[in-house]
């Protein structure tokens, strides 16, 4: 599907720049980078909705560092 974005000239130098350093084109590098950011986006979403289900119980300030370590220690990643 094609779509059109509106982005800094900046952010598309930089675009460029990776595309080209990578040998990808632009079109695989931002549905690369979507594709990540919306996956991050729900595995933050899953932790914090999992630490809701935990209720009052005391929970730890770096625990979504916690649960970041044990998942990239997990092969499924």
């Amino acid at each position: 599907m094609r779509i059109t974005v509106h982005i800094k000239d900046s952010l598309n130098d930089d675009i460029k720049r990776i595309t080209a350093n990578e040998h990808k084109s632009v079109s695989s590098l931002v549905a690369e980078s979507l594709e990540h950011y919306i996956k991050e986006k729900k595995r933050r979403k899953a932790g914090t909705d999992l630490l809701k289900l935990a209720g009052n119980a005391y929970v730890a300030e770096d625990v979504l560092k916690t649960l970041d370590a044990w998942r990239s220690e997990d092969d499924r990643t």
